[in-house]
């Protein structure tokens, strides 16, 4: 292991990145200038002497992530982008938090170079993480809420851990640091260091890149699959659990080479916030799955993804709709896909074009010529529909049933000219107001039973179904 001593240079650049935050935040007047005053030193080690990284090529594929879980704290991100020479000028730190600007509150992927994620880490096979240990949180000092020794804790979960007392000696203020600079200000001498650090790390990149074109001549089935998922033709990772294993080997924390990862739970919005083709497979789609009660069944959450910008959720009813589902989700390179399946069997309901997801959204899956109610399904809920359909045509009803997998993608299936056109879905109703008189679903949570009680105590049922609809027509003859 290599060693290194700090010298001066270091020290007024570990101070340079201190008092850079401090001013965006003093600047701004709003902020978080503790975490990003007391990592300073830490943010200069890393990127000046352990970072595999070149500032003129922050895409670079082969660099090393520099990752900021702790968003708030977006200072000690931005000051070393921009000493190093990204493309971050000056004037991007002085606006720090405004509106416009590049350096925003916290990070965001693909809105300021150099940034690799917005705000929280999605983890990696291999993973340094530093703990800035500074006692105190946005809600008052740690101590008031967790005595966790923090080491004792990263150790217990496998990780190797060390301990740096102050990082470097902690000035509370310019003064007692002797900084004498004006606000904003990099050193003529650290600017240069720093030039010569990225210049190092340039000629190192260019090492990399010469190897990396000969790689596909000794190597074509890798390479290939390389620009593909690249490219964002292939997606790079799927979860297990959910029976959607792909076959491929998994990273782990001993050999990062696997093609699948798992991370457990995410969060949505990130995904889409970022605009990643990230598909996520959801299976407890409704009630029905019954005794593992009201946590495993999410009545709510179908709604909620389809009201996140710039996430695509698909609900097929069988498979061959989530044949085509997942078509569909491959080519969605622009954001996440949610694919929502299900739990229990379901009727297979024919052929169908692995495009029509994607134009219109929606296929008839039971046609009428003059239908007096029009329903719209998804998921799980058609085959239901369809049973209901079938009980109505024994009293005169004529019904069509539309699958509508990706319910937003198709603003033409409410305008038929069936008398009621109803909305059936294990589920809060209230996004399908726009496109159903009447609709059928779970707008509370679910209980612990077995499904077919579960459902029955909750309507969504082909004989409470075909008794609703009936009535609303009723009703509707009668006015």
């Amino acid at each position: 292991m290599t060693t290194w001593a700090p010298d001066e240079v270091d020290r007024t650049a570990a101070n340079t990145l201190r008092f850079l935050a401090a001013d965006m935040v003093q600047r701004a007047n709003s902020g978080h200038p503790g975490m990003p005053m007391g990592m300073a030193p830490a943010a200069w080690t890393l990127f000046s002497r352990h970072r595999r990284h070149d500032p003129a090529d922050a895409t670079w594929a082969d660099r090393d992530r520099f990752v900021l879980s702790a968003g708030h704290g977006a200072a000690v991100l931005y000051s070393p982008l921009h000493v190093f020479g990204y493309d971050l000028p000056m004037e991007q730190l002085q606006r720090f938090r405004q509106f416009g600007s590049t350096t925003p509150g916290h990070p965001e992927f693909g809105h300021t170079d150099g940034v690799e994620t917005t705000t929280g880490h999605l983890g990696f096979g291999r993973l340094t993480g530093l703990w800035d240990d500074n006692h105190i949180t946005i809600d008052g000092p740690v101590a008031q809420s967790s005595r966790d020794n923090q080491l004792a804790r990263s150790a217990a979960a496998g990780w190797r851990t060390a301990s740096v007392a102050d990082g470097e000696e902690m000035a509370a203020t310019k003064r007692a640091a002797g900084w004498n600079h004006p606000d904003f200000t990099v050193p003529a001498e650290v600017a240069t260091r720093a030039r010569e650090l990225a210049h190092a790390r340039a000629a190192a990149h260019r090492d990399w890149k010469d190897a990396f074109d000969q790689w596909p001549a000794a190597h074509p089935d890798d390479a290939s699959t390389w620009h593909r998922t690249r490219s964002r033709q292939l997606p790079a990772d799927l979860a297990e659990s959910t029976g959607t294993h792909t076959g491929q080997a998994a990273v782990t924390r001993d050999d990062s080479t696997g093609a699948t990862i798992h991370f457990g739970i995410r969060e949505f919005e990130m995904a889409a916030l970022m605009r990643q083709p990230v598909i996520y497979v959801l299976t407890h789609d409704s009630v029905a799955l019954g005794q593992d009660g009201p946590t495993h069944q999410p009545v709510e959450h179908v709604e909620a993804l389809r009201q996140i910008p710039g996430v695509t959720v698909l609900r097929p009813a069988d498979d061959v709709e989530t044949v085509a589902a997942g078509h569909t989700a491959l080519a969605n390179t622009d954001g996440p896909t949610v694919l929502v399946l299900t739990r229990h069997n379901v009727t297979s309901l024919g052929a169908a074009s692995s495009t029509f997801i994607t134009a219109p959204g929606s296929r008839v899956v039971r046609e009428t010529a003059h239908p007096d109610v029009q329903i719209l399904a998804s998921g799980s809920s058609v085959a239901i529909a369809l049973d209901a359909a079938e009980r109505m045509a024994s009293t005169g009803v004529c019904t069509q049933v539309v699958s509508v997998p990706w319910r937003e993608k198709d603003v033409e299936f409410h305008e038929a000219s069936a008398r009621l056109t109803v909305s059936v879905e294990a589920g809060v109703t209230g996004g399908w107001a726009a496109f159903a008189g009447l609709r059928v679903g779970v707008d509370e949570f679910g209980a612990s039973g077995k499904a077919a009680d579960v459902l029955a105590h909750f309507g969504p049922t082909a004989d409470a179904e075909a008794t609703t609809i009936t009535a609303a027509l009723g009703e509707q003859k009668g006015k």
